[in-house]
């Protein structure tokens, strides 16, 4: 098994394709919606269950990785989580019923401005390419790390089960897939960090180097949330950021204004 430095030098996986062709047909049509202030129409696409199997895949990262753990990729309203689960061989994508409320009481944009204020910012920043493709590339990422490195998740999930049955819930599983910190700073979750970083860097290419940290969290939410939660422990949140830094660097990533 290999220890948490030497999976900080992975390379980035080349799944670009991949992650257009998940989010083509799971999010592109919610995303026109919102776009255009259609929130019944976000609402109505939001309930649709969608499957793709990992062979539909065409990358050379996501061929190997379907003749390891064939998967199938789910987008239902009965998913609780954006997650790969290792024990029953899916991800599962999903909006989550708390934006799809809000969106229910509110008409249109300009209602939802109004409602929202400071937060209508952020809330938009949920409905972006940019962000979804992220979280594709995230969890895309979790499943090839399993498959092209000896079920390595697969197996802490496996050992976890063993404690209990409601794995999701407990801190063994976070223990055996976090390097003893918190879940967010460990070696697998920074893999699906960066490839949503590298889903970033895709769309703001151009304006990359004059981004800053602060820029990069403001367009990735999930990123912000846990940049957020782990600065209550500031020597697990030190270790996370040097970590992720590191691995940006190294994959060409940590623009000019980050440094």
């Amino acid at each position: 098994m290999k220890r948490f430095k030497e999976y900080l030098q992975e390379r980035t996986l080349k799944v670009n394709a991949d992650v257009d062709f998940i989010y083509n047909k799971f999010f592109k049509d919610i995303i026109k919606a919102f776009d255009k202030g259609d929130f019944e129409k976000v609402i109505k696409l939001s309930n649709r269950t969608m499957l793709i199997h990992s062979s539909e895949l065409k990358t050379k990262d996501s061929k190997k990785g379907n003749a390891i753990i064939p998967i199938e990729i789910i987008f239902s309203p009965d998913a609780n989580l954006n997650a790969y689960d290792s024990l029953h061989n899916k991800i599962t994508f999903h909006i989550s019923k708390n934006i799809i409320q809000v969106l229910s009481q509110m008409g249109n944009q300009e209602q939802l401005r109004i409602g929202l204020g400071k937060q209508y910012f952020q809330f938009n920043s949920e409905f972006t390419a940019e962000r979804l493709k992220g979280l594709v590339m995230h969890e895309l990422s979790h499943w090839l790390d399993d498959a092209l490195h000896n079920k390595h998740i697969t197996s802490k999930m496996n050992r976890a089960k063993e404690y209990t049955a409601d794995y999701e819930r407990i801190n063994m599983v976070k223990k055996l897939i976090s390097d003893g910190d918190n879940v967010n700073s460990g070696y697998v979750e920074i893999e699906g960090q960066i490839h949503s970083i590298v889903q970033l860097k895709r769309s703001y290419k151009s304006s990359w180097d004059e981004m800053t940290y602060e820029d990069l969290l403001r367009l990735n939410p999930s990123l912000l949330s846990i940049d957020s939660s782990l600065k209550q422990t500031p020597k697990v949140y030190a270790k996370w950021k040097k970590a992720l830094f590191k691995r940006m660097n190294r994959e060409g990533l940590l623009g000019k204004q980050m440094r």
